[in-house]
């Protein structure tokens, strides 16, 4: 039998005259001609279609936006669901799982894959910031960079991002913190991280270095972050509550962004200034794992509000089915201006149309230049383009996972 990972799923097919393909466990019925090279589907294979072409083709059609699921016609019609990352609070996980996101982590750091993700944050600035994008922007940075990290080895094709509550103190019964350890991802002040690479020799975390939209940024080793008290909140529950009380997203998403965002970043001190100095803060964010997590926190509490807006909604109309439109409604600041602008240019230097509109292509992945016009800033080649809006992305089951827990801690509807 052989085995492989694709898009954190895992493959297994078996050939002993009769074809057993299966995804995460679940056989796929297919038929076949008599030299077993065709296969009978709504997917279209050409005459060589192999049974690992085929597995991911399955695989692409259910995390595709437009065909959650599939139907694969063999001796009987089978339905395939779409298999969900469920994303867990970090200081929940076992210790095999937080071990195996962290070493994914470092496997992408050494062979040169994470740097890009320092190289999209940095480059972005106001096209995934300040403005209605905010969290779709970084919903499709995140979901890339899981997908990277479960297809880098077949044994990591089950890790998922974990979220870093930072409402929580996070701590164990001896009052010792579950989040900065020295095994993970570090403590506080200057961390030094170091793992054993896939050739046998030591390896380190390097800030690489590279200019954005400031001064050169200096290559060197480690992360800056502020010295904080290992076992405190970083930003009260209230902050949550105060983001999630507000009913419609041209209030929610600056409020949101502004606090509780921002304040768990100036606590951490990575893009307050403290990573690099100013003016690099911003543009090396990135450079501490830690931004996936506090970020994976942030695309959570998107999903609660849009939960609880369906709540509203519902509580508004009873007797009446959700409408499957409403959602897109629900992202517009403005929902009569389609350029998210103010009102009678109210807060007008947050009304920013470029790459903000519910239908805009986002950037890096529209494998363009950045709004800089600078020819450096086309960080995504021709071939890997894909086209991700905001409409597409909405529906975080449709972009393939979810999170265990919605609910931040003290919330208060």
């Amino acid at each position: 039998m052989a085995s492989i990972a694709y898009k954190g799923n895992r493959i297994d097919i078996e050939d002993n005259n009769n074809l057993d393909i299966k995804i995460n466990g679940g056989s796929i019925p297919v038929e076949a001609n008599d030299d077993a090279t065709l296969f009978s589907s709504p997917l279209v294979f050409g005459d060589a279609a192999s049974p690992p072409d085929l597995a991911r083709a399955v695989i692409d059609a259910q995390s595709s936006i437009d065909a959650p699921a599939i139907v694969l016609r063999g001796t009987t019609d089978v339905d395939i669901e779409p298999t969900l990352n469920i994303r867990r609070n970090l200081a929940g996980l076992l210790d095999e799982d937080r071990n195996k996101f962290r070493d994914a982590v470092f496997l992408l750091k050494e062979r040169g894959e994470y740097d890009k993700y320092i190289k999209f944050h940095g480059f972005t600035t106001n096209l995934g910031h300040s403005g209605p994008a905010f969290f779709a922007w970084h919903r499709v940075f995140l979901r890339n960079f899981e997908l990277e990290l479960q297809q880098s080895d077949p044994k990591y094709a089950d890790v998922t991002l974990p979220y870093w509550d930072y409402t929580s103190a996070n701590v164990d019964s001896l009052n010792n913190s579950r989040i900065w350890r020295d095994d993970f991802f570090g403590t506080n002040g200057v961390v030094n991280l170091k793992w054993t690479g896939e050739d046998g020799s030591e390896k380190k975390w390097v800030l690489p270095g590279y200019k954005a939209h400031g001064p050169t940024i200096i290559e060197r080793d480690g992360i800056r972050r502020n010295t904080f008290p290992l076992t405190s909140r970083f930003v009260p529950p209230v902050r949550f509550n105060e983001a999630l009380r507000n009913t419609d997203y041209r209030s929610f998403e600056p409020v949101f962004e502004g606090q509780p965002h921002g304040g768990a970043h100036v606590v951490l001190g990575v893009g307050s200034g403290n990573d690099q100095g100013p003016p690099g803060g911003f543009a090396t964010a990135v450079n501490d794992p830690f931004f996936m997590l506090l970020h994976c926190n942030v695309d959570r509490m998107w999903a609660k509000w849009q939960q609880l807006m369906k709540e509203r909604w519902l509580a508004n109309n009873p007797g009446m089915e959700y409408p499957t439109t409403q959602p897109a409604k629900d992202y517009y600041w403005d929902k009569s201006d389609a350029a998210h602008t103010a009102p009678d240019n109210v807060d007008a230097r947050r009304a920013m149309p470029n790459r903000h509109n519910l239908e805009d292509e986002m950037w890096p992945w529209d494998a363009t230049q950045s709004h800089s016009g600078r020819p450096d800033s086309k960080l995504v080649a021709d071939a890997d383009k894909k086209i991700y809006t905001p409409l597409s992305v909405l529906d975080r089951r449709k972009f393939g996972y979810d999170y265990d827990n919605l609910d931040p801690a003290g919330f208060e509807v």
